[in-house]
């Protein structure tokens, strides 16, 4: 039975394929209703839902929620000319500098694909309507989304149209074609770093494990990966959350540092922590890197990072944004949905690692 059901979608698949390139069915006009394709195709309309799925995943029609599958003219169908940019973590306060590396990554794609990037400000006023609107009027051929972890209404929205669209950096768990960075990786490489400097007692100060961001525990679990293997484990009173402002951190930071017992290393999860990092210990006298080395991410977050000689594991922020454009631009080129494209960080070495 399901073998009868795969054959009907292949037939009608390809008679559906064939009355649009032979003309029988013009370009630029929609579809007959439902009811009317699936009596002419001889299929149920849970099979014909499944042929214009895929027609809509190659390209050759577009679905416009209410009004029915569009047939995209043949000439805009291929090449990637123009594109939206929806910069959200530009718009938020918390990370502007992030949001603009990564919008001068997508310039640059931009400018090698020769299409023209529309970019937008609206953060969490975004609405994927006027997205697909767009799509459907083929001013856009596609979307670069920044951070988004909108499911139900962007993501979702996107999909059931069929706009293709690519998350650039997403710091949640979701599927979804993205470019991002393997946090776990990052984790594992800055665990091996302060190893390989002989330091066995180290502390990290990260962000809240329980949010909705998987960035704080896939860190945390390939640190310990990369201390497993020296069959270290991480003390859970050395751990310390805090919020993404360098003053929390500080004040957390300053608590474990009045122990007796201290690690001797650190591992901050953001330059902006290692910055309160650095403040608690200037004011309780405990020099860097002479008595507690210090390992962080981003190179972004502390504009004084460079100047403190913070060492740091950089993340590709460029790289990300121009990434999200390349695979952007194959998807529209090819009409299928491409693998993700995944990062590490770089090592920026500078002096707050002392080998011991």
């Amino acid at each position: 039975m399901v073998k009868q059901r795969k054959y009907k979608m292949e037939n009608a698949l390809a008679e559906l394929n064939s009355r649009i390139h032979s003309g029988n069915i013009k370009q630029g006009t929609f579809l007959p209703s439902e009811r009317k394709l699936a009596e002419l195709l001889d299929i149920s309309r849970g099979t014909l839902r499944s042929v214009l799925k895929k027609l809509q995943q190659q390209g050759i029609i577009r679905i416009n929620p209410g009004k029915g599958a569009y047939v995209v003219d043949s000439l805009s169908r291929k090449g990637l000319r123009r594109f939206a940019v929806i910069c959200s973590t530009i718009s938020s306060c918390q990370k502007p500098s992030e949001g603009m590396g990564m919008l001068l990554g997508v310039c640059s794609a931009a400018s090698k694909v020769h299409a023209e990037a529309l970019i937008s400000f609206e953060g969490d006023s975004f609405e994927a309507e006027d997205i697909i609107s767009r799509f459907n009027t083929d001013d856009i051929q596609g979307v670069v989304l920044f951070e988004c972890a909108n499911a139900d209404n962007v993501i979702k929205p996107l999909e059931a149209a069929g706009v293709p669209f690519v998350i650039a950096n997403p710091e949640h768990e979701i599927s979804a074609v993205s470019a991002r960075i393997n946090y776990r990786q990052v984790g594992r490489y800055a665990g091996q770093l302060l190893l390989q400097a002989g330091h066995r007692k180290i502390g990290l100060v990260t962000g809240p494990l329980q949010d909705e961001r998987i960035i704080y525990r896939e860190m945390l679990a390939g640190f310990r990966g990369a201390l497993a293997e020296e069959e270290l484990t991480l003390q859970k009173n050395w751990i310390i959350e805090t919020l993404s402002e360098a003053e929390d951190a500080r004040i957390k930071v300053s608590k474990l540092l009045s122990e007796n017992s201290l690690p001797t290393a650190f591992f901050a999860m953001r330059d902006v922590r290692a910055c309160g990092l650095y403040t608690a210990c200037r004011e309780l006298n405990i020099k860097i890197p002479d008595e507690i080395s210090v390992l962080s991410y981003d190179d972004i977050t502390w504009e004084s990072a460079q100047q403190a000689g913070l060492s740091t594991l950089k993340e590709p922020i460029e790289q990300l944004g121009e990434s999200a454009v390349t695979l952007l631009a194959e998807w529209v080129e090819t009409g299928i949905p491409p693998r993700c494209k995944e990062f590490s960080a770089e090592f920026i070495h500078r002096a707050s690692i002392k080998n011991i």
